[in-house]
């Protein structure tokens, strides 16, 4: 991003030892003239897209009690259930009351109201906060420290935060940049864990592809993705029962 006096970029980021399990969430925030903030923390019993969107409520609590010239405040994130909902699902699900258009509860619906109520604060305060998709583990290091510090929580043993400038960053974390690049690849190169299915609001998880491949076949609006784990398999099959 191009640096401003008047915009931040964040990086946000949540992962869980299991999900359900222990979780943690990680922030990694640019504020102007190369200044940057780290936030993090911990749940005992969690989901990865709860940590995920824990990361995003934590970061606009932080906005909405720092004073500055902050005109702007751009959330990165790779999670498609964030992104996907901050930025169209939650509108249409607090105008159903908080079910979704199969009529279930909506998932985490206590950190999406606040942080509804917390963008119209920071709108107030003449903040605007918007949202980009970033690949996550594509060697972007401010992304990479993010989920590190996600990690690092979720596993029970807090890191120390960083609080300093770009430079002393870069010095301390730099060994992020570009390595899971590759790694990234070599998993998705991996035998897969299941295959998920959705067609007209119904999922179901398939062992092989055939038969998930049948399921699909010629049905409109179709949504197929092959997955690596257990905890994959369940973090999509809650994002598209949210839609």
């Amino acid at each position: 991003m191009e640096e401003t006096d008047n915009k931040a970029l964040v990086y946000t980021d949540g992962s869980s030892s299991g999900n359900p399990g222990p979780g943690g969430y990680g922030t990694v925030i640019l504020l102007p003239q190369g200044k940057i903030e780290e936030l993090g923390g911990y749940e005992e019993h969690t989901t990865n897209n709860r940590m995920e969107l824990r990361a995003v409520l934590e970061t606009l609590k932080y906005f909405t009690k720092k004073e500055s010239k902050i005109e702007e405040i751009i959330i990165s994130t790779d999670s498609t259930y964030v992104l996907g909902g901050a930025t169209g699902w939650v509108y249409g699900w607090a105008k159903n009351g908080w079910k979704t258009k199969e009529g279930n509860d909506v998932s985490n619906q206590d950190i999406w109201q606040e942080l509804m109520g917390l963008t119209l604060k920071l709108s107030s305060q003449n903040k605007k906060v918007s949202y980009e998709k970033v690949k996550g583990h594509s060697g972007d290091f401010l992304n990479e420290r993010a989920n590190e510090i996600a990690q690092t929580y979720s596993k029970g043993t807090p890191p120390i935060l960083f609080r300093g400038q770009m430079e002393q960053f870069e010095e301390l974390f730099g060994y992020l940049k570009n390595l899971p690049a590759s790694k990234q690849k070599k998993e998705n190169k991996g035998k897969a864990y299941s295959y998920v299915a959705r067609v007209n609001g119904e999922t179901r998880i398939f062992s092989d592809w055939d038969s998930c491949k049948d399921f699909v076949q010629g049905k409109a609006g179709a949504l197929f993705k092959k997955v690596f784990s257990e905890a994959e398999e369940k973090e999509l099959v809650e994002t598209w029962q949210n839609k």
